[in-house]
């Protein structure tokens, strides 16, 4: 009480009174600059129109006070608005201000000389777009029609139709029923009509997955008709197989430093580190060495062989189970990633350049394919086209009859191989998801949540897409 009475004491003998920034803090209560002291008050004269740089000096109705001075405003605008907030605006063509400072158009109309007019269709007091507006279609008096269940009336055109309200679909074709499918739920049309979930049922539209291997050291993947395989390149890792529906894991080979793995008639094919090429009868048995060279930098199979390329030039091919011995297709200057089909090897050399030989070509020159192509690890073929991934994330396809490249997505975040099926695009990602995408380009879809680990490799057969992190194999349905 003692200490407030004090304060009370030499508040009174002071005179003080309360600091702001307007004024100042001592008894004769003056305005702090760049405020004046005007008969409206204590006023900023530094952006004041009134009052600009002194009292009652007015800028008028077509200029702006900016630091203690009038300035125009633009030909053909009005200045609205006295204080530091004040601005110049067309009246004759502003939505906001139409006719007069602060004078705001209603909803769907516009500022046309200094009205507020309906560009479009009166409807009683509305202003309508006739064309895309649901309650009012190609006329004031036509509203479409309430659809089913779990549809929507839309307008397009001036044409009412029905769309099916998310996440719901018409997968029966049954217009009658309306949209009867939830696509977030469905496990046989689960995120698309059609996509029936072989395992796990079907939730937030993503079907379950089926995991063949977790844990270890886990790497590269493979499939055939029949099996999956993969490596583990734990200390005690190994090659394995598991039926593609799911089931035990039979290892095939002790080998824990496979980094590259394929499959191709009766033959498991492999990369030990990178440099040297083995294979293995799918059934198992006894590990065959076709190739041992320094800077093996990738792999493909077809028709009983496996084909590679050297950071030292050479692309090769040899037998699978070891019957034919290793040939140089081509030179090259450090080619890298490489794929093929029945008649056409292709890969890019170390500046991201795109080439082609025959399969069976024996030391030839390779093919200028795709010059400035920038590929960065990956080519991925069907049966028209050879897609392939810059380091930048842009996806490309090229026709193998060599017309000119077409992008088909951009910066995206690819962490594995690309693989395709002729109808879609699937690769991993680097939030750990596998994701899908049209050959002809549109907007990835996610079709497996994140999955555990660094994704390494993604494969795609008629019906299921499957991948390998360092933590878990697994597939599920495209």
């Amino acid at each position: 009480m003692k200490g407030l009475a004090l304060c009370l004491l030499v508040a009174l003998a002071c005179a003080c009174r309360t600091y702001d920034t307007t004024y100042t803090d001592d008894a004769g209560g003056m305005c702090v600059k760049p405020h004046a002291q005007c008969s409206e008050g204590c006023v900023d004269v530094s952006s004041d129109r009134d009052n600009c740089g002194a009292c009652g000096f007015s800028c008028g109705p077509l200029a702006l006070c900016v630091s203690s001075t009038c300035v125009a405003c633009p030909p053909n605008e009005t200045a609205c608005g006295t204080t530091g907030a004040a601005f110049c605006a067309d009246l004759t063509a502003n939505d906001q201000n139409c006719g007069s400072c602060g004078n705001a158009c209603a909803l769907g109309t516009s500022c046309k000389a200094g009205q507020c007019v309906c560009p479009l269709t009166t409807c009683g007091t509305a202003c309508v777009d006739t064309t895309n507006d649901a309650m009012h279609c190609g006329s004031c008096t036509n509203a479409c029609p309430s659809g089913a269940a779990n549809e929507i009336a839309t307008c397009t055109n001036s044409q009412c139709s029905i769309l099916c309200a998310a996440p719901f679909a018409d997968c029966d074709g049954n217009g009658t029923n309306g949209c009867e499918t939830n696509l977030q739920t469905s496990a046989s049309s689960c995120g698309a009509c059609g996509r029936s979930c072989f395992t796990g049922g079907c939730s937030a539209g993503l079907c379950g997955a089926t995991t063949y291997a977790t844990g270890g050291t886990l790497g590269p993947l493979a499939v055939d008709a029949t099996s999956v395989y993969w490596a583990d390149r734990s200390a005690s890792g190994a090659i394995f197989s598991a039926p593609i529906g799911g089931g035990a894991g039979t290892s095939i080979v002790s080998d824990n430093a496979a980094t590259v793995l394929g499959v191709d008639a009766s033959q498991i094919v492999w990369l030990h580190l990178n440099d040297e090429i083995d294979s293995v009868p799918v059934s198992g048995g006894s590990t065959t060495k076709l190739d041992q060279k320094s800077g093996v930098r990738g792999l493909a199979f077809e028709g009983g062989y496996v084909y590679y390329t050297l950071s030292s030039g050479p692309v090769m091919r040899a037998g699978e189970d070891g019957s034919s011995a290793p040939v140089t297709l081509t030179g090259a200057t450090n080619p890298s990633a490489i794929a093929v089909d029945g008649a056409n090897v292709y890969f890019a050399d170390g500046a991201g350049d795109l080439f082609v030989v025959p399969v069976s070509a024996q030391n030839v020159p390779p093919t200028p394919f795709a010059s400035g192509a920038q590929v960065s690890a990956t080519i991925a073929l069907d049966a028209t086209h050879v897609y392939w991934v810059t380091g930048s994330g842009n996806i490309f396809r090229q026709t193998k009859t060599g017309a000119t490249a077409t992008q088909l997505a951009s910066g995206q975040p690819i962490v594995t191989n690309l693989a395709t099926d002729g109808v879609a695009l699937y690769w991993g990602d680097a939030s750990g998801i596998i994701d899908r995408m049209p050959v002809t380009g549109g907007i990835p879809v996610p079709i497996t949540k994140a999955q555990p680990g660094t994704l390494r490799t993604v494969v795609v057969d008629s019906s299921r897409v499957y991948w390998s992190s360092d933590t878990l194999v697994g597939s599920t349905t495209k």
